[in-house]
């Protein structure tokens, strides 16, 4: 994310912090990665993080321009670095708790997965055994038409020897 400066209706308070933002946007950006990484191809879990990642980025620029309008100090009266070193400290507090949560997204997330990829070797197992016995009963039913074709070929023999013991029989 990159804030235009020079643009007039962007205010002086948010062109400072564009640093910490673009950080801050980075490590989510990361936090999104690790996160597909676990769960390929999920677009609902993408959509997710990038509304997650736009909420943390507005509550990020809120926290910064709350901490720059209530500085102990005039802003005019402190110079730059010290500004932005107290800024920093304020923000690394307040956004630890919201970098925590995150982690903690990401462990639910990863547990998520895991889960899901148990269920999915259980699928694939089930599906296994089902393409097993299948294919049992296909040879199953096989064997009972061997069977079958067998039997009517004994019949048609016996039928046969039955025709010619008859024939005999009458010229006798």
């Amino acid at each position: 994310m990159k804030l235009n400066c020079n643009n007039e209706n962007t205010s002086n308070e948010f062109c400072i912090h564009t640093p910490v933002i673009t950080c801050w946007s980075n490590q989510l950006d990361k936090i999104k990665t690790i996160c597909l990484k676990y769960i390929p191809d999920c677009k609902e879990l993408e959509d997710e993080l990038s509304e997650i990642q736009k909420q943390c980025l507005t509550e990020i620029k809120g926290i910064l321009l709350v901490n720059y309008k209530n500085m102990k100090s005039p802003i005019e009266n402190s110079n730059k670095l010290e500004r932005l070193t107290n800024e920093n400290e304020i923000l690394v507090n307040q956004l630890r708790q919201l970098s925590q949560d995150l982690m903690e997204k990401t462990e639910l997330i990863q547990i998520k997965s895991q889960e899901l990829e148990n269920i999915q070797k259980d699928i694939k197992k089930i599906d296994l055994e089902l393409t097993v016995t299948r294919i049992q009963q296909n040879i199953d039913k096989d064997k009972y038409e061997e069977r079958i074709c067998k039997f009517e070929n004994q019949i048609d023999i016996l039928s046969k020897k039955l025709e010619i013991a008859k024939s005999i029989l009458s010229k006798l």
